[in-house]
């Protein structure tokens, strides 16, 4: 898979953030208000926990194989540095800055 078909995947990025986040308030309505068992809640984690983590190493390599006419040096690194640090939570921001506003690829 090169750096141009993973533009393609770049979608996953906010579904990775909805579907963490439709997870995490699913299993707090579930646990506290129908009393699932905690076995149940991991074992239903495994979906949303591959989903981020993929679109984690998407942005990272995203990030990293960007021409630089979209991104400088400068910000590169620290869009990799945020992304390494703050994981999911840097996803959505990423891109709405970078992703969104980047020109289309020529094919």
């Amino acid at each position: 898979m090169n750096s141009k078909s993973l533009r393609g995947l770049t979608w996953l990025l906010p579904v990775a953030v909805l579907v963490l986040a439709a997870y995490v308030a699913g299993a707090i309505a579930a646990g506290r208000l129908l009393g699932t068992p905690i076995w149940v809640l991991i074992l239903l984690a495994l979906f949303p926990i591959v989903i981020t983590c993929g679109a984690v190493v998407i942005a990272l390599i995203d990030c990293s194989f960007r021409p630089k006419g979209e991104i400088t040096d400068e910000a590169r690194l620290v869009w990799i540095l945020v992304l390494v640090i703050f994981n999911v939570f840097a996803l959505l921001p990423y891109w709405l800055a970078v992703v969104r506003r980047a020109p289309p690829a020529a094919a």
